[in-house]
């Protein structure tokens, strides 16, 4: 991430497309976006990375067979949906005064 220009004289790029959905996909970011597409494709690897390879590889499945020009950022946002909003929790702490008594009842709240 920090040198994603370094990914086109990379020796052993051929291994960072863990699957031919993968290599399509790099094809199609160079084909839209040129010199940005090392950029967008290590951005690509790395949400693989940190969420599902599985999940990443079938959107891009999809933005490919849909022919639409798109980024990592449209990938992320399909991979990783809006977090639904937990709501408050209402319940109030108990009452730890019976277990101290309990505790002074048999010597050990010493």
């Amino acid at each position: 991430m920090r040198k994603p220009g370094a990914f086109a004289r990379y020796r052993y790029q051929a291994t960072l497309y863990p699957t031919t959905t993968f290599r399509r996909a790099y094809d199609a970011l160079t084909a839209c976006h040129g010199s940005r597409a090392d950029v967008e494709y290590v951005r690509l690897l790395q949400l693989a990375a940190r969420t599902s390879e599985c999940e990443v590889e079938t959107v891009l499945g999809r933005l490919l067979d849909g022919g639409t020009r798109w980024d990592a950022m449209q990938v992320k946002a399909l991979v990783q949906p809006d977090v639904i909003a937990v709501p408050p929790c209402a319940l109030t702490p108990p009452d730890l005064s019976v277990y101290d008594a309990c505790l002074e009842a048999v010597g050990g709240g010493r």
